[in-house]
Parts: structure tokens; C-alpha cells; sequence
């Protein structure tokens, strides 16, 4: 799923510029897109099998007086939904 929602913000025209990964439960993104490619994107989203649930604030169609050369940040949380365990990861001690 990472490898596809990284391919749909690529093909609307966006880049990513931060992420964190939660274990194996939560990733969150943060990116930009321009203004002609937030349609795209939504599309793109779904296509590759995100549901986007009701809280999000996903505009279908850009604001009027936003220009169409100009690029939106914004925020995505995909939460995995799966029967494994949580992943476990060795956080190295620091020394000193």
C-alpha cells in the first residue's frame, strides 16, 4: 500500500515531503500537489484501493480563487488494517 499511495501522489503532479511510519499500523504523509492535480489525486487514491472516510476534507474541485499554478499541502493518515502483530522495532541505545 506505501508503494501505491506514493505512485498516486507522483501521477497527480505531487511530491512528497515528509512521512512517518507508525510500527505496522499507521503511515502519515505529508505532501503538495498542485491545484489541477487534487481531482486526479482523489481519484488516484481510491483507485488504488484507499477508503477515504467521511472526516476528510478532500475538495473534488480546487477553490475559485486559488491559482491553478500554485501547490496545496496536505496530510494523509492510512491506517493498515490487518491480523498481524505489531511490528517491533530495537530502538539502539545512545551512548553517554
Amino acid at each position: 500500500m506505501i508503494s501505491r499511495v506514493s505512485q498516486a501522489i507522483r501521477e497527480a503532479g505531487g511530491s512528497i515531503i515528509d512521512f512517518r511510519l507508525f510500527s505496522n499500523l499507521m503511515l502519515f504523509i505529508s505532501a503538495e500537489v498542485g491545484v489541477n492535480g487534487i481531482a486526479t489525486l482523489r481519484e488516484k487514491l481510491i483507485s488504488c484501493g484507499l477508503s477515504l472516510d467521511t472526516r476528510n476534507k478532500f475538495p473534488e474541485e480546487p477553490a475559485p480563487e486559488v491559482p491553478p499554478q500554485e501547490s496545496v499541502p496536505f496530510h494523509l493518515v492510512v491506517t493498515f488494517i490487518h491480523d498481524e502483530p505489531d511490528l517491533r522495532i530495537a530502538v539502539p541505545a545512545i551512548p553517554g
